[in-house]
């Protein structure tokens, strides 16, 4: 028996219907995908041409087949099977020619549901065993799944284009970046799925009804189209086929949607027109697989290969080229940068201490000279990093963290010295409490534990909850505490902590459950840094005097005086 032949007839017990079909193995999609990447112009995004870009546009290629792993997830099968394929010569039944076709998929869905219950001859009998999604009623919805992807990649390079023009963060920026290369990827596809001519015929597991040619019946054609035979014949290279690739061009002479849907809709039927063709093919024995003549259906399918890569990279250029301005966004953030223009950008780290958040976050939204972000541990230590640095101006420490390994005390030392603000507020004295450098920079050292220092034992520190009690303002003409004159508050205090002799105190108490100095500035390399012990509840978050010592604190820290 043929390879082919036993191929076949294992593939038949498999497949049942158009739904469960897949259009080229993923090999052959990647094909298409890194011909369609061989078309764009060297200006093109670059971020696009990176090697790690091509090779997730080129993985994504196999996406909406990796979908049908979940054959039990029924309404998600009902909503993406049909978009692989679409039945040509029903169309007829429904009485609606190729170039009238909606641009609307559900206007065609109604359509095609009123024309099978008034004529249920002109299309295929549903079989209740293999309908248990729903698919068999319809007569699939490619040419909707690339006009439809067309819009979504348009849609990514609008947001793209404004993130990049209207002062988005890096992380937006490459958050959407990594958006078009998913809709990029997802697009490509269904244009592969719409050059594989068995994906737009009834014919697609072998032919149906008259049969005046004698064409192969065999259900089994339809995986060794997709792959089986290119398997058999050393496999599908994209490198023969880069010469055949023209540079893209735009579709179309408008961008009007109706004319791009018009235009994939008679790309689609050019397609379709290969569907005899390749029966013939196929029954002259070019797509046997074996000997001289077995080889040269590879011809045929290698064509249709590099139709595809044309046409994805004539897409894709055309998304970019005419992707429409995002003017709400362009809007938003055109306010967002006008808002906190000389604004010191706030980062709030948190975590590893339980606090009162939504009183705590009321704290920052009150403050009228800064804008803020609050992150918690584990999350933190990414934004410490080099990269991520340029999105703030000002540190905020409310956490107790405790982990940290080499390379990340590596990145937040070079942070605390290089220029960034650093207010420390209460609990975060005690961060990192076996990292000495840590307890350098902040000025002091809280002990969680008893310890032994230079010969010395050391007792654990003490906190004492619900006290109340008056700060001193120790340097009154500072930055920090300039206009604020001594005052109550009803907070939490330590005692039994150390601070270095090189700070400057700017808070003092003589309350006995607490420690001396409460708030200092310092400086560590070119970064200024403040200390408050208060801060431990709502009390302390609505004191008016506490605000303004935050509010202060970030102004100062941030380069004002």
């Amino acid at each position: 028996m043929h390879a082919y032949r036993f191929l076949a007839v294992t593939s038949a017990l498999l497949v049942v219907t158009a739904a469960t079909v897949r259009a080229w193995d993923y090999e052959a999609h990647r094909v298409i995908h890194q011909l369609a990447l061989a078309a764009l112009p060297t200006n093109f995004p670059a971020f696009v041409q990176t090697p790690a870009a091509r090779e997730r546009i080129a993985f994504l290629a196999g996406e909406p087949d990796r979908w049908r792993n979940t054959p039990d997830e029924l309404s998600f099968s009902h909503a993406t099977s049909p978009d692989h394929y679409f039945d040509v010569e029903y169309l007829e039944g429904v009485g609606v020619a190729p170039e009238a076709l909606p641009i609307f998929r559900h206007e065609f869905a109604a359509q095609l549901a009123a024309a099978r219950a008034a004529r249920p001859d002109q299309f295929p009998p549903i079989n209740a065993r293999w309908n248990r999604d729903r698919t068999q009623e319809s007569i699939g919805y490619l040419p909707w799944a690339l006009a439809e992807n067309v819009g979504r990649l348009k849609s990514g390079f609008s947001c793209l284009n404004a993130f990049e023009q209207y002062g988005g963060t890096p992380d937006e920026i490459a958050n959407a970046q990594a958006n078009v290369i998913y809709a990029m990827g997802y697009l490509g596809h269904f244009v592969g799925d719409a050059a594989q001519p068995l994906h737009i015929t009834k014919h697609h597991h072998g032919w149906l009804g008259d049969n005046p040619n004698d064409y192969t019946r065999d259900r089994g054609i339809h995986q060794w189209i997709d792959g089986s035979y290119f398997a058999q014949t050393g496999g599908v290279q994209v490198e023969p086929l880069l010469p055949r690739i023209r540079p893209a061009k735009l579709v179309g002479a408008t961008g009007d949607a109706e004319e791009l849907f018009r235009i994939l809709t008679a790309w689609l039927l050019e397609q379709f027109q290969q569907v005899e063709p390749l029966y013939q093919v196929h029954k002259e024995g070019k797509l046997s697989g074996e000997g001289a003549l077995g080889l040269q259906g590879r011809a045929f399918l290698e064509e249709q290969l590099v139709r595809a890569g044309q046409m994805l990279g004539d897409l894709w250029f055309t998304a970019w080229q005419r992707a429409p301005e995002d003017g709400f966004l362009e809007r938003r953030l055109t306010e967002r940068r006008t808002a906190t223009a000389g604004q010191p950008r706030v980062l709030v780290v948190t975590g590893g201490h339980a606090f009162e958040r939504l009183p705590f976050l009321e704290l920052f939204t009150s403050l009228n000279n800064a804008t803020f972000r609050v992150v918690q541990h584990p999350s933190a230590q990414a934004l410490f990093q080099p990269e991520a640095t340029n999105q703030y101006d000002v540190v905020v420490l409310y956490d107790m963290w405790q982990p940290i390994d080499d390379r990340d005390k590596t990145n937040f030392l070079a942070l605390a010295r290089s220029g960034k603000g650093f207010v420390v507020l209460h609990h975060a004295i005690a961060n990192y409490n076996a990292w000495d450098a840590y307890h350098d920079l902040v000025g002091a050292r809280y002990y969680l534990q008893p310890e032994i220092v230079e010969g010395r034992k050391k007792a654990r520190s003490q906190y004492q909850h619900d006290v109340t009690f008056t700060v001193n303002i120790a340097a009154p003409q500072h930055p920090v505490t300039r206009g604020l004159t001594s005052f109550e508050i009803r907070d939490e205090t330590y005692q039994g902590f150390e601070v270095a002799a090189d700070v400057q105190p700017l808070l003092t108490t003589t309350e006995l459950s607490s420690g001396p100095v409460i708030g200092w500035a310092k400086t560590n390399g070119l970064s200024r840094w403040v200390y408050v012990q208060l801060g431990h509840d709502h009390h302390a978050y609505a004191n008016p005097h506490y605000r303004q010592l935050v509010q202060q604190a970030i102004q100062w820290v941030a380069g004002g005086e």
